[in-house]
């Protein structure tokens, strides 16, 4: 048995009382969800690479593969959280009238349904839900690499891309509302029944790109131009209570990228790696929004940096006969950007982290090390998201804090 009262009042009378009754046979007087999900996942991949040599500096190499993906879904749940099992567009006041038909208490139905987050999910599987997906795709890849001289070559690619279905294993699973009739007319619909989807679809990649590669005596340096479209990009948003799923119709990415090593000397040596991108959504209708679905189509995704440098000195040294020494530091930079798609644009992140370390190996088999992380202590968020019922609030996870450390091993 539950009671559930709603209104507001004050120290005179009550302005508005809603008072629900409803029964259910429960010894104990808890509400708990306990789920299961089960996947069974059998994949292989047949794949084939041919190299043909054109002349003796320009190679053509090509690859093709298939792919054949099979999952098997099972859910279950134990859900005895009465309240958010409740339809409040029908249930009855103890006065047997629908809330939803009641003018004056109507409005209260929207503020009653935000506190609703956790309803009963429907199993897997059942007499209407596939629970099984079947996915194959035959992808292919070509490479022309053309050597300059024995220091510097230069290539251009073209290759396809397949990624499987993924299903929702979160407590966020749910039917897609294109089975809602189905459902509807076998009568397994669960009480308060949501609609949103068990899985994104697979999805498919092509990138072209053009690049070179160098090795000289002190160093080396390479770097690659690319172009990348991704049809049915599948994206996953976290919303508090599970997962959501979902594909945009297509999300594609332009950049430059290199890394590159330079020894000074024989103690001294540097590392410089870049990436620069141009990310887009071309078309993301339904993506998960914090009012939820929105239509992301001409907007950059969350989480990716347009701009991330790292660069790396390392100094070696020997202290006496027997011992080896060294001092190494690393930093890293990523542009401002959007947390995640369903928080606010004001809800950023930007990376600016320095490591250090230093240490000593002696011949006898002893290391010692010392290092530090984020040494500038620099604060940001991993990852954020809207909690349930909370509106306007958000939940992130911060990065690692400042962290000193020593490392002393032995190698026999």
């Amino acid at each position: 048995m539950s009671w559930l009262v709603f209104g507001e009042s004050n120290y005179t009378s009550p302005s508005c009382c809603l008072i629900i009754h409803h029964e259910r046979s429960t010894s104990p007087n808890t509400s708990a969800v306990s789920s299961d999900f089960e996947q069974d996942n059998d994949a292989y991949s047949l794949f084939a690479s041919f190299d043909y040599h054109i002349t003796d500096q320009f190679t053509a190499i090509f690859g093709v593969s298939y792919t054949n993906d099979q999952k098997e879904i099972t859910i279950s749940q134990n859900n005895t959280d009465v309240f958010s099992s409740l339809d409040l567009d029908t249930e009855s006041t103890l006065f047997g009238v629908p809330i939803g038909s009641i003018p004056t208490l109507a409005p209260a139905v929207p503020t009653l349904k935000s506190l609703q987050f956790l309803p009963p999910m429907l199993g897997l599987p059942n007499g209407v839900e596939d629970n099984k997906t079947d996915d194959s795709k035959t992808t292919w890849s070509l490479r022309l690499s053309y050597e300059i001289n024995d220091n510097i070559n230069v290539f251009a690619t073209a290759a396809t891309g397949f990624k499987a279905s993924s299903w929702n294993l979160s407590r966020y699973s749910s039917p897609f509302a294109a089975d809602q009739a189905a459902l509807a007319t076998a009568g397994i619909e669960e009480p308060n029944q949501v609609y949103g989807g068990r899985y994104a679809s697979p999805e498919e990649a092509m990138v072209y790109e053009i690049g070179i590669k160098t090795q000289f005596e002190n160093g080396s340096f390479n770097a690659t131009i690319f172009d990348q479209t991704i049809e049915g990009f599948q994206s996953s948003i976290f919303i508090g209570t599970g997962y959501v799923l979902a594909n945009a119709g297509k999300q594609s990415t332009q950049g430059f990228e290199f890394d590159s090593n330079y020894n000074l000397t024989d103690d001294w040596s540097f590392t410089l790696a870049g990436t620069f991108l141009d990310p887009i959504y071309d078309s993301f209708e339904g993506a998960s929004g914090i009012d939820g679905p929105t239509d992301l189509s001409g907007e950059k995704p969350a989480g990716i940096h347009e701009v991330s440098i790292t660069a790396g000195v390392v100094y070696n040294f020997e202290v006496f006969n027997g011992a080896d020494g060294y001092v190494r530091a690393d930093y890293l930079y990523e542009s401002d950007v959007k947390v995640a798609e369903n928080t606010p644009e004001s809800l950023t992140r930007e990376v600016n982290s320095v490591n250090a370390s230093t240490g000593l190996a002696f011949d006898n088999g002893v290391s010692v090390q010392l290092w530090v992380r984020n040494l500038t202590n620099d604060e940001y968020l991993l990852s954020a998201f809207p909690p349930p019922i909370q509106s306007g609030s958000f939940n992130g996870y911060p990065n690692q804090p400042r962290t000193f450390g020593a490392n002393v091993s032995y190698q026999f």
